[in-house]
């Protein structure tokens, strides 16, 4: 069986992805369009398999387990500068990782830390376009925004926190 990555569905209610077998009892899940730079519903179509390394990070206490070689958002509190790195170079650092709290329509900068590494693991994952990042859930405090592609010069470059449209 393959790690757990978890999406919203289109009630913003976390939807567990830990295989590609069972149906899922949704048929949208919410992305951070990049080049709308706007949180949106995407139509579910196809699950993809990835055996990668994998981090487990942490934030806030919740525990998210990341392909090693996908990209995080992460800000700077000082300048609300908007930045994506790669999840393995978490390891290299102090980072703040940007999370959209859904509830309130709020977003803040949170520490991220690395609790364990796994040189191969299986996750599973909706298929995402090129301008999209998965909202990933960080308990029920909102998600974060995790990408198998690092699209930061075509789409973010210079942009601010309050470029987002939420």
């Amino acid at each position: 069986m393959g790690r757990i990555m978890v999406i919203f569905d289109e009630n913003t209610k976390p939807v567990l992805i830990d295989n590609i077998s069972t149906p899922l009892l949704t048929t949208h899940f919410w992305v951070l369009d990049l080049e709308e730079r706007d949180f949106k519903l995407n139509k579910l179509e196809v699950l993809e398999e990835h055996t990668t390394p994998m981090l487990v990070i942490q934030i806030y206490g919740y525990s998210i387990e990341l392909p090693a070689d996908w990209n995080i958002l992460i800000s700077s509190k000082e300048t609300t500068q908007l930045d994506i790195t790669e999840v393995s170079d978490l390891t290299r650092g102090n980072f703040s990782v940007f999370v959209m709290n859904h509830t309130n329509n709020k977003t803040f900068n949170a520490p991220v830390k690395v609790i364990h590494y796994e040189p191969k693991a299986i996750l599973y994952s909706p298929s995402l376009a090129k301008n999209q990042m998965l909202c990933h859930a960080l308990g029920p405090i909102g998600w974060i925004c995790v990408s198998p592609l690092d699209n930061y010069n075509k789409y973010l470059k210079n942009a601010l926190t309050t470029d987002l449209i939420y």
